[in-house]
């Protein structure tokens, strides 16, 4: 067993990381339960191995003693005993009754003829006896035999090897997957958790034992870690400025008025906004992931119901994660763009949806928006986006983080 796992998991371990490392919780809940069949498939395999080899010592017994057992059943002595005894007491006979020694020898005669036909009906017995000795061992092979040949039957329950192989297959695909994801949850950790745990190489004792116990440590570490953290939603505003002293006099945004009128300018604007969140949060926000994202939109008149009823959509292009310390497969580095359409007034806004591309990124980073060339009016007709109608883009992000002590100075400069 400790062979076939380290045969399925040696021969992939160079292989490029195949798994998504941000999506740690599903991998850690697949890779969880995928472990556990491959238990299950390491009992059954020792289930299987201890009823084959046990039936086929007993099948290998009965054709060592089958010939033995037969002979000493038969005893073909017995019969060749009762034919010497017989003979004797015909001759006997015979010659008690030629000496004509009167009733002495008559008596004689009659004893021995007597003890004739006794040998006479015991050899029968035996005849009889030996016949059903012959027909019972003749069964008993042929039941061996039939019941041999049911384990080299296609599909049969007997057939162990057939049932073992299928096993072994089912343990190569699950325990294969499960090593997949294990290593992309040993890099997943480091970057999302700060886990330094690495997976240990394939090796050739116990290692699917190894694999178990680093999973389900790995659960109980990120659980740890997790108690740590707070959760918050966090506005991004893409244009709109904020302040970053009581006054007011200093502030900060990530698209200036001009910047921003060419990018939705209705003739030559491309649409395409942006923020740099590298310098978006303060020194107090330590660890961050993401756990979703919506938008909304500032209007020129939010206080007009029928201008609240105009909605846009944007797709949002998340950072690329920096490289990881091993190979990874080219589609993993580059998070999958994510469309949100609806964009209406903040006060209207769903709560912030969770997408995959963006599941537990670090939000710190840069990303790119483009804004849909139309905009929904509630009058039916065709409207294109234009700066005049669209006066800012705002990201909400719900994020989980660890924070610093409240007791650090550096809360009073929080300017979100």
């Amino acid at each position: 067993m400790d062979e076939l796992v380290f045969k399925f998991t040696n021969s992939i371990s160079k292989e490029p990381l195949t798994y998504d490392p941000y999506q740690i919780e599903a991998l850690l809940s697949s890779a969880s339960t995928l472990l556990d069949r491959c238990l299950v498939y390491r009992r059954e395999l020792f289930d299987l191995e201890e009823q084959a080899v046990k039936r086929a010592l007993e099948y290998d017994l009965f054709r060592q003693q089958l010939d033995a057992q037969k002979n000493i059943e038969l005893a073909t002595h017995v019969e060749s005993q009762r034919q010497k005894e017989k003979s004797g007491q015909d001759n006997a006979a015979k010659a008690f009754a030629e000496i004509g020694a009167g009733d002495l020898g008559k008596g004689f005669s009659l004893i021995s003829e007597a003890s004739s036909q006794s040998s006479g009906i015991a050899i029968g017995g035996e005849q009889d006896r030996k016949r059903h000795v012959e027909a019972k061992w003749t069964a008993l092979a042929d039941y061996q035999q039939t019941l041999q040949a049911r384990h080299e039957t296609p599909g049969h329950a007997l057939n162990y090897t057939e049932r073992a192989n299928r096993i072994r297959s089912y343990l190569e695909q699950d325990i294969s997957i499960a090593y997949r994801k294990s290593r992309s949850i040993d890099y997943g950790q480091e970057r999302i958790f700060d886990i330094v745990e690495r997976l240990k190489p394939p090796k050739r004792e116990r290692y699917l034992d190894y694999l178990v116990s680093y999973i389900r440590e790995a659960i109980n570490k990120i659980e740890l870690k997790a108690m740590d953290e707070i959760e918050f939603e966090h506005v991004v505003s893409i244009h709109q400025p904020r302040a970053q002293n009581p006054g007011g006099t200093a502030k900060f945004e990530h698209m200036d008025d001009k910047n921003w009128k060419m990018a939705l300018n209705a003739k030559t604007g491309d649409g395409e906004i942006g923020c740099d969140l590298q310098i978006e949060f303060p020194s107090t926000i330590k660890r961050l992931r993401v756990r979703g994202i919506s938008a909304s939109m500032l209007i020129e008149s939010p206080d007009n119901p029928v201008v609240r009823q105009r909605t846009c959509a944007i797709v949002v292009f998340p950072p690329r994660p920096s490289e990881w310390p091993t190979e990874i497969e080219e589609h993993l580095k580059d998070r999958t763009p994510v469309i949100i359409e609806h964009i209406g007034p903040a006060d209207q806004r769903p709560a912030p949806t969770r997408y995959v591309s963006i599941n537990n990124l670090d939000p710190r980073g840069s990303w790119r928006i483009q804004v849909s060339t139309n905009l929904l009016w509630a009058d039916g007709k065709v409207h294109g986006r234009s700066e005049t109608h669209i006066k800012d883009i705002k990201l909400h992000f719900n994020l989980l983080a660890t924070v610093a002590s409240p007791d650090d100075t550096a809360w009073k400069a929080f300017w979100f």
